[in-house]
């Protein structure tokens, strides 16, 4: 298993973005860099981590954590606290309903 928040994470997190055929085809059109945020909470996470993604025609090109105070150019960030991504990760929470619901 590969640690969060090291290069081969990001890397491993890449590579199955694109081995994954249903991620291709729905983000076939999607050109342009987002950043995805762990929201620390008190759990495990001592403070906020960024994973930049820079993502074209269905493809991760390249994926990297920014370091405090760093910033890559992108379009979008979408930010949740860690146990909103553990739900979603572990199937407990359906994306679309925590995006609309602010989560």
């Amino acid at each position: 298993m590969v640690q969060f928040n090291t290069q081969a994470w990001a890397d491993e997190f890449a590579r199955c973005l694109n081995n994954n055929p249903n991620y291709e085809k729905s983000a076939k059109m999607w050109e342009g860099a987002l950043v995805l945020e762990f929201k620390a909470e008190e759990k495990k996470l001592a403070s906020d981590i960024r994973l930049w993604l820079d993502l074209w025609h269905g493809k991760c090109r390249s994926a990297r954590f920014l370091h405090d105070g760093e910033d890559s150019p992108h379009e979008f960030t979408i930010g949740a606290a860690e146990s909103v991504w553990h739900n979603l990760v572990t199937g407990a929470l359906d994306p679309t309903k925590a995006m609309m619901s602010g989560k």
